[in-house]
């Protein structure tokens, strides 16, 4: 028998909430390539793996590190950083540069021309409007 307050607990959360999305989505190839698809509006992306909560610690000690909420790889190589964020005040266009930065560092391999570097990704799924343009 679940406590109520357990049930009412599971009952208020959403995909936002870091717990449930890790539950669906880590390793969960069919669940990535189907969010991916509908956010970049891109019916042939074909996901080879997802990871979630993947940590990207600095090459420096004392400075920030990042932990990934979703870290897709397509079938082009092409890396896909999704951010769910809750917070108003977590989305900011410098989480997401310090984000691309630590996921372009890991890409290329030592000797490998910058050409070959395949492109990267970093989307953030808001549950609110933060550029205020009347869109989620």
């Amino acid at each position: 028998m679940v406590n109520s307050a357990v049930e009412n607990a599971i009952d208020e959360l959403t995909l936002f909430d870091d717990e449930l999305m890790t539950l669906v989505f880590d390793q969960n190839v069919p669940a990535a390539e189907c969010l991916l698809r509908i956010v970049l509006m891109d019916n042939t992306i074909k996901v080879k793996s997802v990871i979630s909560q993947r940590e990207l610690r600095a090459a420096e000690v004392g400075k920030r590190s990042v932990r990934l909420d979703i870290l897709a790889e397509d079938a082009y190589g092409r890396l896909m950083n999704i951010e769910v964020q809750r917070r108003r005040d977590g989305a900011v266009p410098q989480r997401a540069r310090l984000h691309s930065a630590l996921v372009d560092t890991g890409i290329l391999p030592e000797g490998a021309e910058f050409e070959e570097m395949p492109d990267s990704y970093v989307i953030f799924i808001t549950e609110h409007d933060y550029y205020k343009a009347g869109l989620p």
